[in-house]
């Protein structure tokens, strides 16, 4: 196990983060040094995409890659049980919790019957032990 991160308990993650970017074909050619230096003095680094503006999602639109979900298919609907008991068995929109500057940064909407999460009670967190922070994030006390 201590070989297999040995770069990081030397601190030199970099070479981590250089062995993705050589297997990416985005990135090809770049060098991590170069990259981190470069963003240190705000500049941009341009990847190398297929379309220019990124169009997200180009290779599985145009049928040339599959999707990245079970069927290989664009999916609207998760049976799994996980999907459903967390309520994400439903392909909706919902606004980051950071999006807005107005406390309590709660997003709330109408239920719906096709939406059904478990409730942090089902979790064993209660209400009751949990309290607001500053920008929407929880802690337990």
């Amino acid at each position: 196990m201590k070989d297999g991160f040995k770069f990081a308990w030397d601190g030199n993650v970099g070479e981590y983060l250089q062995r993705i970017i050589n297997a990416s074909n985005s990135l090809k050619g770049y060098r991590f040094e170069d990259l981190h230096e470069n963003a240190k003095k705000g500049i941009p680094a341009l990847m190398n995409m297929r379309t220019y503006p990124r169009a997200s999602s180009y290779e599985q639109a145009k049928g040339e890659e599959p999707w990245h979900t079970k069927s290989g298919r664009l999916e609207f609907y998760r049976f799994e049980p996980e999907f459903i008991e967390h309520g994400e068995n439903l392909a909706v929109y919902r606004e980051p919790v950071d999006s807005t500057v107005y406390e309590p940064n709660v997003l709330v909407a109408e239920k719906h019957e096709a939406i059904r999460p478990k409730r942090p009670e089902d979790w064993g967190i209660f209400v009751e032990r949990i309290y607001l922070v500053r920008r929407g994030r929880f802690a337990m006390s």
